[in-house]
């Protein structure tokens, strides 16, 4: 059962971290047992070009499956992701279940803001070897 509207509605700015929790329900609203399930995660334009892409399956723990038996898991977005990016984005969340079911779970819109705070690297000093 896909829950849509589900947009990001507090201020998220470009370059920030930012966890999004999502509870899976199934078809009859219980929540759905997410053992053994795959969940991505896309932020896209209008035109579909994707922006930002995870899957649970990487083993980068970008996503955590936190309470698989009540299909709780977190989107950990970091600052990489939307370094680059600004404006209203469509946001996706789909489960493949271990019995490969499929199914978007849950979609929304997304506003990252532009950030001008960024922390930048330090100035380069001239380094010499002594020596012969």
């Amino acid at each position: 059962m896909t829950a849509e509207r589900q947009d990001i509605t507090e201020d998220f700015y470009a370059g920030d971290n930012k966890d999004i929790t999502v509870a899976v329900i199934d078809e009859n609203g219980a929540p759905k047992n997410l053992t053994d399930a795959v969940v991505t995660y896309s932020m896209f334009d209008d035109d579909g070009t994707i922006r930002v892409y995870k899957n649970s399956e990487d083993g980068v723990d970008m996503i955590e499956i936190t309470d698989a038996p009540n299909g709780v898991c977190v989107i950990k977005l970091v600052p990489s992701d939307t370094m680059d990016i600004t404006g209203t984005f469509r946001h996706h969340v789909y489960v493949r279940d271990s019995s490969f079911d499929h199914a978007t779970v849950s979609s929304g819109k997304v506003v990252v803001f532009q950030s001008f705070n960024r922390i930048f690297r330090g100035d380069s000093i001239q380094a010499y070897l002594i020596g012969g």
